[in-house]
């Protein structure tokens, strides 16, 4: 083995660096059961459209995703006018989704809604399609930026999907039909043939989705704040109050409120704009008097300095 001489950019910490992230796909391809194709899958159709679709969900509550789409697929391909068909287009988007598929599954999900906006399941399509885009948001990794660092468009479609389904579904948290659940037996084992849209309501979904919204809020407002630092790096002052007064409008209340108000007083008073200056302290002041940074607030207000 060649021995890596000093100065070389290829450093023990970058054959760390490669290891890992080598082992973190693989383990994640296997956990996901990404190794194989759907070519290599094999199964036995039943005649009726019934004994296809029993067969395909016991394969899904099994993990078998691969041998669940066979199935699911021949349903939807051949019985297109049973009632298992649509249904059989929503456990495909599940199949996706559990082997860690997010865009073909965003997309079946979607497509569901699209074609079926009647259905008892809309409402959950659209959940799981906001899902698969949360799932696509960047996490943060020892040997990568950090996600305010990195592209956001993951981030902005959670965002766009997690509200579109809060607008359209959200009343359903205090609706009746939105309490509606199955029940397990007293094992509280669920019988084979209930999906994964029955075992919880459509309350419970939407609660989840509320404390979902507001981390990628945080997330989206982590962005601004890096951007509007960035700026400040850079010496780009009008830049600076652009970015801190977008994240106040859109992304107030998520804990970086005050450190934005203060940056963006201090910012005016760079740009020789104290009358916006005394603005924004005396906000800060309002809306935070026990802050500590309101002591330097109230010092401005009193003296202009």
């Amino acid at each position: 083995m060649r021995k890596l001489q000093k100065g070389s950019s290829f450093s023990i910490f970058s054959i760390f660096t490669v290891a890992a992230v080598s082992a973190f796909l693989c383990g994640s391809c296997a956990s996901l059961g990404l190794g194989g194709s759907e070519h290599d899958v094999t199964v036995t159709y039943g005649k009726e459209v019934l004994d296809n679709y029993k067969k395909g969900m016991e394969e899904l509550w099994d993990e078998s995703y691969l041998e669940a789409n066979k199935y699911f697929e021949h349903v939807r391909n051949n019985f297109q006018f049973s009632k298992y068909a649509a249904l059989a287009e929503l456990r495909i988007a599940d199949s996706d989704f559990g082997r860690g598929k997010f865009n073909e599954a965003s997309d079946e999900y979607l497509l569901f809604r699209k074609f079926h906006p009647n259905h008892p399941a809309a409402p959950y399509a659209a959940y799981k399609a906001a899902l698969c885009f949360y799932k696509q948001m960047p996490e943060k990794w020892f040997f990568l930026p950090p996600p305010e660092e990195r592209d956001q468009a993951p981030i902005k479609q959670a965002y766009r999907y997690l509200k579109q389904y809060l607008d359209e579904y959200g009343f359903l948290e205090k609706d009746p039909r939105g309490q509606k659940k199955a029940k397990p037996d007293k094992k509280g084992n669920y019988d084979i043939m209930i999906g994964e849209e029955q075992r919880k309501s459509d309350a419970e979904r939407i609660a989840d989705a509320r404390k979902k919204l507001a981390e990628v809020r945080r997330k989206l407002a982590d962005h601004e704040m890096y951007v509007a630092k960035f700026y400040k790096r850079h010496d780009k002052p009008k830049a600076v109050v652009a970015r801190l007064n977008n994240l106040l409008a859109n992304y107030s209340g998520l804990g970086l409120d005050v450190e934005a108000l203060e940056m963006l007083a201090e910012t005016y008073i760079e740009l020789g704009d104290k009358a916006n200056a005394r603005k924004t302290y005396e906000r800060l002041v309002a809306n935070h008097p026990k802050a500590p940074e309101a002591d330097d607030a109230r010092k401005f207000l009193k003296t202009g300095e």
